[in-house]
């Protein structure tokens, strides 16, 4: 039901989207071979055996620990525009590596800043909504934080960084993840994450 309230509200967004796509060499590219990103066209194993610090690595890093799949999206289904649907699929399938790009874990609070600062990226209703309403879930320490830090640092992040739909991830595996970020002017998570078992907090 979101997936779909998410495509019936999306084209003018989506059309936006695009746009931005065409406007730049890189986008464009994306439009005209329209890659995936599952198991398939993923070599899992292989993005495990990079070295730390890599872009790919902590992708791999990120999946692993929160038992994650390149599978889990799911299809465009209610959007008849057939490049609009790829522009709606490649958002999806990116959302976990704007997660680790940002460096913010799949917990209420991580959720939160990225759908801001993809709202402020994509215009697509449903981040908005998802980023306006969700802190009503979050606890008073997690809440705390979010209008002192995290709030900020998210409209910051998403109004300076490069628009990230036009970014060719496949093809930056190898990268240094700071160099990275550094290239497509992101601002990393304020506060640094730390591994507990097997699930990722902010400290």
């Amino acid at each position: 039901m979101i997936c779909a309230l998410g495509e019936t509200t999306g084209p003018p967004a989506l059309k936006y989207m695009q746009k931005k796509m065409l406007a730049d060499p890189v986008g464009r590219q994306i439009l005209d071979e329209k890659p995936l990103l599952n198991t398939q066209t993923i070599d899992v194993n292989y993005l495990g055996s990079l070295p730390e610090g890599t872009f790919g690595k902590a992708y791999w890093d990120f999946l692993s620990v929160n038992g994650f799949s390149p599978d889990a999206r799911r299809p465009v289904n209610f959007i008849d525009d057939s490049e609009l649907m790829y522009v709606m699929l490649r958002y999806r399938q990116c959302h976990d590596l704007v997660h680790t790009l940002l460096g913010m874990p799949p917990n209420m609070l991580g959720e939160v800043a990225v759908k801001w600062f993809e709202a402020i990226q994509t215009g697509l209703p449903l981040c908005i909504t998802a980023a306006l309403f969700g802190p009503i879930r979050l606890g008073p320490k997690h809440r705390e934080k979010y209008v002192k830090i995290y709030l900020p640092w998210a409209l910051r992040s998403g109004y300076n960084s490069k628009f990230l739909m036009n970014v060719y991830f496949e093809k930056h595996w190898e990268q240094d993840l700071q160099q990275l970020r550094s290239d497509l002017n992101v601002e990393p998570a304020p506060v640094p994450l730390i591994k507990t078992g097997k699930n990722l907090k902010t400290k």
